[in-house]
C-alpha cells in the first residue's frame, strides 16, 4: 500500500465536523503562533538586557519600543543591550 493510498483511508477515518474544525483552526493557530515569534523578536533587545542585568535596561527597553519599528533602532537596542557594561572597581579600603 503506498503513502497516498494509507493518507486517503486515514483521512477517511476522521469525522467531516472534526476535519471542517480542523481545517478552520489551523490557520489560527499558525497565526498566533507567527504573532508570538514576531513580538518575542520584536523585545528581544529588552530581553537581553533585562537577562544580564543592564543598568541602561529603561532606555534600552524605551528605544526598543520607540524605534525598534524602523529596524535601525531595534539594531541599535540590540548592539546596545548586548556591549558589556564597563566594570567598576570598587573603592580602595584603607590600610591601617
Amino acid at each position: 500500500m503506498n503513502s497516498e493510498a494509507v493518507e486517503k483511508a486515514f483521512v477517511a477515518m476522521i469525522p467531516d465536523s472534526v476535519m471542517h474544525t480542523v481545517l478552520i483552526a489551523a490557520p489560527w493557530v499558525a497565526a498566533v503562533l507567527l504573532g508570538a515569534l514576531l513580538l518575542f523578536g520584536y523585545f528581544l533587545p529588552s530581553l537581553i538586557a533585562g537577562v544580564q542585568g543592564k543598568r541602561s535596561i529603561g532606555a534600552i527597553a524605551a528605544l526598543n519600543v520607540l524605534l525598534g519599528w524602523t529596524l535601525i533602532g531595534w539594531v541599535a537596542a540590540f548592539i546596545w543591550a548586548l556591549i558589556p557594561e564597563p566594570r567598576t572597581n570598587p573603592a580602595p579600603t584603607p590600610h591601617a
